[in-house]
């Protein structure tokens, strides 16, 4: 997001620079700010769910690993 939001503050300064004549830099500073609040947003979204989205993953991935062996046992003729 970080990123995003560089690449968006570049564009609009490159956008504002000759629009002052033609009165349209409020109308792009007002659609600028909007952005970068729907930017914090997303980032503080973001934020929040790390967490939880790493121990989703960490479940997950044991799970696959159980499965991986349960499957393999199978195969394996179960040890019998």
């Amino acid at each position: 997001m970080g990123q995003v939001r560089a690449e968006f503050a570049a564009a609009h300064e490159e956008l504002a620079v000759g629009t002052e004549v033609l009165g349209v830099a409020a109308v792009l500073r007002t659609v600028r700010m909007s952005w970068e609040r729907r930017i914090e947003t997303a980032m503080g979204e973001c934020g929040s769910l790390a967490g939880q989205l790493r121990a989703v993953a960490k479940d997950l991935g044991e799970t696959d690993e159980v499965i991986a062996a349960s499957l393999a046992r199978v195969a394996g003729g179960g040890g019998r």
